[in-house]
């Protein structure tokens, strides 16, 4: 397995001509080659020779195998450059190698080259050349790319090498305090993705009233009336909470706030915003008929519901004198099961199954991370 790999050289050709240099970089036990080589005029015979310690050998020191379009290998030996085209065309070339480039050892050579001459009537060629350069004294450090037909490389044309070792340790870096100048790391992605919940309804129970609940504050007795949460709604976070309420009459209508209370046990959870009791229609037994509608809005839900919280009307006003507000309750929905809670005069929560405090409950939309619950 090879390390990072790292750009080593690119040159390009400023004018059009035979000669691409790459000029001197540093060497690595691993190569890849790209070039784009569009043509002007005929190219024939175009070579790739290498060098090591920035001179390039251009003697009889490399020997390579050649197939065009898929016909019978032919071979050379002895020879001066390894010939990535063997044709003579006019046409554009593109230049694919790799080279394994150990100090010590002859390097060996792979490449494939597209020859595509213009238009679509006529389909490209494909060069497939294995070869060696045998010199074993270093490693290659610069590249040449040669023409030897009539036309040239044009502008623009190019050479770009990779280089990799063999060592993966040395060029990958696990922090970014531990990368060294010309290096690349790559980091962890701790990005995390949600998705959207819309709301939904957790709790329904409506009907015809039915009764009233005294909903009062005073000294010794919570008149607290709500639902206790079954495990169904385990885990959800309440975002509204719907109820019908009155003032028992006139005279002695209570002056404060009511909100919706969660509760654990006797510990407070979560609180809504909350209601004046001058928006609460007063009369008497309006359980049928003529009491408000009355919606108490957590405003950034957070607290997520535990099977057996408690779910509850509240006054937040203590009482003075003899009024109070009533919560509409309804026949029991159900049989079986206690769904309608109230504090005793000790402030701890008893049930009753004659009757149901008329509620809806509801979620808010919010952005849980992907693949969770």
């Amino acid at each position: 397995m090879v390390g990072t790999w790292q750009r080593l050289a690119h040159a390009s050709l400023s004018s059009a001509g035979d000669t691409i240099n790459t000029g001197d970089f540093t060497p690595k036990d691993n190569l890849k080659i790209v070039a784009n080589l569009p043509s002007d005029g005929n190219l024939d015979n175009c070579k790739l020779f290498v060098g090591t310690g920035g001179s390039i050998d251009t003697g009889s020191n490399y020997a390579f195998r050649h197939s065009t379009d898929g016909a019978g290998d032919g071979t050379n030996g002895s020879i001066s450059g390894y010939y990535f085209t063997v044709t003579t065309l006019d046409a554009g070339v593109m230049l694919t190698a790799e080279i394994i480039n150990k100090s010590g050892k002859e390097k060996l050579i792979q490449s494939h080259s597209v020859l595509a001459a213009t238009g679509a009537g006529t389909a490209p060629q494909r060069t497939e050349v294995i070869g060696k350069w045998v010199n074993t004294s270093g490693q290659i450090n610069t590249i040449r790319l040669t023409n030897s037909g009539s036309g040239d490389f044009e502008a623009g044309s190019y050479i770009t090498v990779w280089g990799a070792s063999d060592d993966v340790v040395t060029d990958e870096k696990d922090a970014l305090t531990n990368v060294e100048a010309g290096t690349r790391y790559e980091e962890i992605d701790t990005r995390k993705i949600y998705r959207r919940v819309v709301s939904e309804t957790l709790w329904s129970e409506t009907g015809t009233g039915s009764m009233g609940f005294q909903t009062v504050k005073q000294s010794g007795w919570e008149g607290d009336n709500g639902i206790i949460v079954p495990s169904s709604m385990a885990g959800k976070k309440v975002k509204t909470v719907a109820v019908k309420m009155w003032s028992q009459n006139s005279a002695q209508s209570p002056v404060g706030t009511f909100s919706c209370h969660i509760y654990n046990g006797t510990t407070l959870k979560a609180q809504s915003g909350t209601v004046s009791s001058g928006d609460i229609n007063v009369g008497t037994n309006m359980y049928a008929s003529g009491f408000s509608s009355v919606t108490f809005t957590f405003a950034s839900p957070s607290y997520a519901l535990v099977t057996g919280d408690y779910i509850v009307i509240s006054s937040d006003t203590t009482r003075s004198g003899g009024g109070y507000v009533q919560t509409v309750g309804i026949a029991h929905q159900g049989t079986g099961t206690d769904r309608y809670y109230r504090t005793g005069a000790t402030g701890s929560f008893s049930n009753s199954n004659s009757g149901t405090v008329d509620m809806v409950i509801t979620t808010a939309d919010e952005w849980v991370e992907r693949n969770t619950a």
